[in-house]
């Protein structure tokens, strides 16, 4: 019977890859243009918002220029604030649902030198360089690069393959499914694949959000990868060295003060559970203490 269920698993998830390949190409085409609309709109946006906290509503805005298919430039030029570009351009990129790690680099019009830059892991972290700086009233490109974008052919082929294999998965999790139990002293923590419960907070990891006493709360993709790696070591003391290689080590790129940043964001998120904390360990790293109801 299993191997009957699991044989007509594989072949509908092979006949759905089939079919997948006909839409492809079109769709991919479909979803390139609309993304690269989104890209120009959102930059021209950010163009005149910068301007306007200047208090210019007159100076022209030059068409945003797409000089490859992962990059895009803005000319500006009047002065700006270089402080004000990353927020502005981040929350112009959620208005037009643009997601993903971008690099964003200030050059000279005439020259093409660099003069600033930053991308969009460290804003995220709070840790934007060369914030402070004064304002140009020369000409200055802003340089955008996307690290993926949407609606190539590959980025569509391996959506679907996860959207096939998560699919797959959930069937055979459905059909053999069972649940594991942890022991924290007299507390347990009740692991059911992506659910775990951890004092009264409810962690739904594939869903990237916590209940807790009712109140749901969404978590960004890296708080939610660091709640699953301290949940996994309950009331154990955790290096450092050792968290930032497991939640941010497979990038390559580990920004100093990022491991406090989300830390602090994981206490805000979890103060209404009086059960968890996360307690600082001097000198070490951190521990997350998971206590016994009163």
């Amino acid at each position: 019977m299993r191997k009957s269920l699991t044989f007509i698993v594989l072949l509908a998830a092979l006949s759905l890859f089939a079919a997948q390949w006909v839409w492809l190409p079109e769709n991919g085409d479909t979803e390139k243009r609309q993304f690269s609309e989104k890209v120009n709109l959102a930059l021209r946006q950010t163009g005149h918002r910068l301007l306007a906290l200047q208090g210019d509503s007159l100076s022209h805005i030059s068409p945003v220029q797409q000089v490859a298919a992962n990059e895009f430039l803005l000319e500006l030029e009047s002065e700006f604030n270089y402080d004000t570009l990353p927020s502005l351009l981040a929350a112009a990129f959620e208005d037009y649902g643009i997601s993903g790690n971008y690099q964003v680099a200030i050059k000279n019009c005439d020259t093409d030198t660099l003069i600033l830059g930053y991308n969009f892991l460290a804003f995220e972290s709070g840790d934007v360089p060369c914030m402070g700086r004064k304002k140009w009233s020369l000409c200055n490109n802003i340089n955008v690069v996307f690290e993926n974008i949407a609606g190539s052919k590959s980025s569509n082929i391996l959506a679907f393959i996860s959207t096939v294999m998560i699919g797959l998965l959930l069937l055979l999790h459905f059909y053999f499914y069972k649940k594991t139990k942890i022991e924290v002293g007299e507390k347990e923590i009740i692991k059911n694949e992506n659910l775990i419960n951890i004092g009264n907070t409810f962690f739904d990891f594939g869903n990237q959000s916590v209940s807790i006493n009712g109140q749901q709360k969404q978590l960004t993709f890296r708080e939610n990868k660091l709640l699953h790696y301290f949940a996994g070591h309950p009331n154990q003391i955790l290096e450092r060295e050792k968290i930032l290689s497991e939640v941010w080590g497979d990038e390559g790129i580990i920004v100093g003060r990022s491991l406090d940043v989300f830390v602090s964001r994981l206490r805000k998120i979890l103060k209404e559970d009086g059960l968890v904390k996360i307690k600082n360990v001097h000198g070490v790293g951190y521990r997350l203490e998971v206590n016994n109801a009163s």
